[in-house]
């Protein structure tokens, strides 16, 4: 092969060769989408998270862990392991997350709950709501309860478990426990409880922060809130505790006490972590993998009349 070092003749020859333009001849506009969508590339595959639209209630939605407040607003296909609903008005973001099968509930409610916000407004700062805490629950939870049976006694038992949450941020290690009826003037509302047939996890949180609701999302001007579900997975299996015949008879809060790792890195995926609740106690003799669920809630504008 003959190579140009000199001359008129090897400087067009370079030119031509090097000029995509001229080798692949497209439109300039065409271009400029390519490169736009290259650079796009990187934010989609390390993104890892779910869209969803938020809708504008008709009224204030109240957390007492009733389904009928989202009557047609539960969507079952953004996760494996539960529905989820997301309203918002003005004042305050309304989540409900329905979990049909009985032993995520029991991993809920043995090794908590948090779900971590993050607004480009506050991205610098850590907000999470920590419940259920996950300290353990009486043996007797994990029988399932029948759906044709008075569930009542069964919540009422859960409810007494569920008094306390833990509000994370806006500090790296700040921590504040709280009683779940003290924080109503927060603006803060909670409910984890059964139905019939599947259990309700309810929230209501403020949006803006002003002088009394000190602690909200705080979206900014921004409609986009991003938010993690995280559920530790059961630190020992029921399989492989000795002698478990049933669900249950691992022995309820084994070992180490809970333990309070925060971190949230950026949108982009790096890892927010808050690993709370007890050993022991697997559910139905099957492994149970964490959940950590993704999702990008886009908030409702209010209707005009």
């Amino acid at each position: 092969m003959r190579y140009f070092f000199h001359g008129e003749k090897s400087d067009s020859f370079n030119k031509e060769l090097c000029n995509p333009m001229k080798r692949f001849p497209v439109s300039r506009k065409s271009c400029i989408s390519l490169l736009f969508l290259a650079g796009m590339v990187p934010f989609l595959i390390g993104c890892g998270s779910t869209t969803v639209d938020s809708v504008w209630p008709k009224k204030e939605i109240t957390a007492n862990g009733r389904i009928d407040n989202w009557e047609g607003l539960i969507n079952y296909s953004l996760s494996d392991q539960f529905g989820l609903g997301v309203a918002n008005d003005d004042k305050y973001l309304y989540l409900c997350a329905v979990i049909e099968e009985q032993k995520i509930a029991m991993q809920v409610l043995h090794n908590g709950l948090t779900a971590w916000f993050e607004t480009s407004a506050a991205r610098d700062k850590l907000f999470g709501i920590h419940f259920p805490l996950g300290n353990g629950i009486p043996q007797e939870f994990h029988h399932r309860h029948d759906a044709e049976e008075d569930t009542s006694g069964f919540g009422e038992k859960i409810e007494a478990a569920c008094q306390q949450l833990e509000i994370l941020g806006p500090g790296k290690n700040d921590s504040l426990l709280r009683n779940i009826a003290l924080c109503e003037p927060y603006g803060i509302q909670l409910k984890f409880a059964p139905t019939r047939d599947e259990f309700i996890y309810e929230a209501r949180i403020p949006l803006f922060p002003d002088s009394s609701m000190i602690y909200a999302i705080n979206p900014g001007k921004d409609s986009l809130v991003t938010l993690r579900i995280e559920v530790p997975a059961p630190e020992v299996n029921i399989a492989n505790q000795e002698g478990s015949g049933e669900p249950g008879s691992g022995g309820g809060m084994g070992g180490g006490g809970m333990g309070h790792q925060s971190g949230m890195g950026g949108m982009g995926g790096g890892g927010m972590g808050h690993q709370g609740g007890m050993g022991g106690g697997g559910f139905g003799g099957q492994h149970q993998q964490p959940i950590d669920a993704k999702f990008v809630i886009k908030l409702a504008g209010k209707p005009t009349k």
